[in-house]
């Protein structure tokens, strides 16, 4: 039998008062992205091996990268977790061809455009309880409310809430940001 996971959604619009500032978030997320595939490509193109994820981390994190130290630094652990999970899978299509299983040759996972977004994903860490009622994101000004339905159906209707519970109810909510051109997401996992 298949689990069924509790979503919450909050929608932010151009005009919402947190819009610039999440619209941020997954602007310096996109600027972290397309450094680190370009340290990962320039591994592949030089020594005919990917960098992967730990050792292009440990390297920002010594020199001190500056769209690595846009963001809060779990954050910007899980956007480079991302780039990994594209040269992982890059590298699993990739031996499918080589085996005849594929017909068309994978390409090489691409920059993201100079004005685009990506996804920004909070760890549990990442995501604290800042008043009842409310969470709030790491690095940023943003309190989002919890909707007492869903936090209900969670286990979280009691009043002496626990951060650990808190943590389970957060790490099935969805936030999307709509604009006019694109749909950015800042997930919570």
């Amino acid at each position: 039998m298949e689990k069924i996971k509790l979503v919450e959604q909050h929608v932010y619009k151009p005009s919402s008062a947190d819009y610039a500032e999440l619209d941020r978030v997954c602007f310096l997320s996109k600027n972290l992205y397309n450094a680190t595939l370009y340290v990962a490509r320039q591994g592949l193109f030089n020594t005919g091996k990917f960098i992967r994820y730990n050792q292009i981390n440990k390297e920002f994190t010594h020199s001190s990268q500056p769209d690595y130290c846009a963001l809060p630094r779990k954050v910007s652990k899980m956007t480079q977790m991302q780039v990994d999970q594209s040269i992982t899978s890059y590298l699993g299509l990739l031996s499918l061809y080589k085996k005849g299983e594929l017909e068309n040759r994978p390409g090489l996972p691409g920059y993201l455009k100079k004005d685009g977004r990506q996804v920004v994903t909070y760890s549990r860490q990442a995501i604290s309880l800042v008043r009842k009622g409310f969470v709030r994101l790491s690095g940023t000004s943003v309190f989002i409310p919890r909707n007492r339905k869903t936090s209900r159906l969670c286990g979280l209707s009691h009043p002496g809430q626990t951060k650990t519970s808190l943590l389970k109810w957060v790490m099935n909510c969805l936030f999307r940001l709509l604009s006019t051109e694109r749909l950015q997401r800042v997930i919570w996992v």
